[in-house]
């Protein structure tokens, strides 16, 4: 068992208990990706923690399989699955690596590069004039022909195909955009400041989780599996800081 995966199993029942930091801020997040969503579709989840997300999403396709490497956690997802009642709905213990290879219709993952689900050659299945909108372009697109494009130039055409693009899409709406990410980001910030970062990561796995760099060190696995650099458990990094 790894490191991350004990760290997050003794800390599952605590997680499960935390409420969410801004719930108004998660139902937008839930909202938009469940506006992606159809009926007929199959869902994989890469780590899906304690399975908030995935009970509230998944009424929405066919079959949604979630996935995270603490067992704990998966207990507490399934445990919340049969609570709402939801057949469609199953879990699996496993990380990036053993992860399960579809055909899935979309790949809901945290942090990480977003897998390419569209090649180029599946173009040509489709209606010349259909319109691509890449909603994971700041992790790196999810089509193969996807490019990074801005609000003042944001289509381009890729064998009759139109694609939408833009990186950082929250920034057509600046104003409140800036108002939610503060509202999502003030709890962090006020125990960073009041704890300092050590404490605020221990007494926090939320916090913890979110570490990406310590000491010139890649604290975020995700990254480092897009990157193929070199990890350190933010759980490590922590107690070597100490």
């Amino acid at each position: 068992m790894s490191v991350n995966a004990m760290f997050w199993d003794r800390v599952a029942k605590r997680y499960a208990a935390q409420p969410v930091s801004d719930p108004a801020a998660y139902e937008v997040t839930l909202s938009r990706t469940a506006s992606y969503l159809r009926a007929d579709q199959t869902i994989l989840e890469l780590g899906c923690g304690t399975g908030s997300t995935a009970v509230t999403l998944a009424p929405n396709v066919a079959q949604m399989l979630a996935t995270d490497f603490s067992a704990k956690m998966i207990e507490f997802g399934e445990e919340r699955a049969r609570a709402a009642g939801l057949s469609n709905l199953k879990f699996q213990v496993c990380d990036l690596e053993t992860a399960p290879v579809g055909p899935f219709d979309a790949v809901l993952i945290p942090g990480a590069a977003a897998p390419k689900l569209v090649s180029r050659a599946d173009l040509s299945e489709m209606k010349p004039g259909a319109v691509l909108v890449d909603v994971a372009i700041d992790q790196g697109g999810c089509f193969e022909t996807s490019r990074a494009t801005t609000h003042a130039d944001p289509i381009y055409e890729v064998d009759g195909i139109m694609h939408y693009c833009v990186a950082n899409m929250p920034g057509a709406v600046a104003r409140t955009s800036t108002q939610a990410l503060g509202n999502a980001t003030l709890p962090f910030l006020l125990a960073l400041a009041d704890k300092g970062w050590k404490q605020a990561c221990a007494d926090d796995p939320h916090l913890l989780n979110g570490l990406n760099v310590h000491a010139g060190k890649l604290t975020y696995y995700a990254v480092g599996k897009a990157l193929g650099l070199d990890v350190l458990s933010p759980t490590l990094a922590l107690r070597d800081a100490s």
